[in-house]
């Protein structure tokens, strides 16, 4: 088994080694960045939940905005 871990390039903890891994730091995207990101999602196909959302406020302010315009606000 070691020589198959040599071979694949990892360690063992059959030895008795600790290994511990430690997640590299990210930074949390801006919603510009997020919202960008997802508009390319959808360019491409993807509907992420983020632009369901963004759809369905613009389409509320839409409503908003025509209803007015008609004079019934």
């Amino acid at each position: 088994m070691a020589r198959l871990d040599s071979v694949l390039g990892r360690t063992s903890l059959a030895g008795g080694n600790n290994a511990t891994m430690t997640p590299s730091p990210q930074s949390a995207p801006s919603a510009r960045q997020e919202f960008t990101s997802g508009l390319g999602d959808v360019t491409r196909g993807r509907v992420s939940l983020l632009m369901l959302d963004s759809l369905i406020l613009l389409l509320v302010v839409f409503y908003i905005w025509t209803h007015r315009a008609q004079g019934g606000g």
